[in-house]
């Protein structure tokens, strides 16, 4: 294949995140701030302990390939109040002109976030490992990722959260801004059905957009 590099930039998905952040609650009142989580059916993915899969769908502006297929599993657990570790594995594959290529992407995460009557309010820092193999070529890199999002409470039950990303992978000399919106909605107690759609603009390469859809288990 004659466009290794574009490839490999393209095949990343948002994986997830490693955060820290420092939040304050509403001032000048005497009352607590209402919690969005707290609700029976909360769609909040912040604060949530959950494992969830997802079907990604990446379309490649200039190709070929056009398209890259995959999935991403994801382990969310709170850690403290305000504070959640989260652990991620996703794969994605492509092929053109009989040469296969796929991306293998691990992370593991902090994401630290504020409570407002609206929603919540974060940030997020991430690191983890890259592989990437096409034909007979192959190669790997440290990644690491930094972001921000507010999760607005659209109804009792959903949540959409719009969100902006920077992602580093210093072995493939990669810079990537990653635009998205995602949402989540509670069918059950224990099931929630989530939706994501996201813009990568890409440093020196093509641009590419990712669709998502998947579903939460809450334990």
């Amino acid at each position: 294949m004659t466009n290794q590099t574009k490839i490999k930039s393209l095949l990343l998905t948002a994986a997830v995140s490693l955060g820290l952040t420092a939040g304050a609650f509403a001032q000048n009142t005497g009352t607590q701030v209402p919690n969005p989580a707290s609700a029976e059916l909360s769609g909040g993915q912040l604060g949530a302990a959950y494992a969830g899969l997802s079907l990604d769908y990446t379309k490649l502006q200039d190709g070929p390939p056009s398209a890259a297929r995959g999935f991403t599993f994801t382990v969310n657990q709170p850690l403290n109040t305000g504070f959640d570790a989260k652990f991620s594995f996703d794969y994605a594959k492509a092929s053109a002109f009989g040469v296969n290529a796929n991306q293998k992407d691990l992370f593991g995460s902090l994401v630290a976030f504020t409570s407002n009557s609206w929603g919540r309010s974060y940030v997020e820092a991430g690191a983890g490992w890259s592989w990437f193999k096409a034909g007979s070529f192959s190669e790997d890199s440290f990644a690491f990722l930094v972001g921000t999002g507010v999760e607005f409470q659209a109804a009792p039950a959903l949540t959409v959260t719009p969100y902006l990303n920077f992602v580093r992978q210093t072995g493939f000399n990669s810079n990537e801004y990653d635009l998205g919106v995602k949402a989540s909605y509670r069918i059950t107690k224990e099931w929630d059905l989530t939706a994501k759609v996201q813009h990568n603009f890409v440093r020196r390469d093509t641009d590419a957009t990712l669709f998502s859809l998947g579903a939460n288990y809450r334990y």
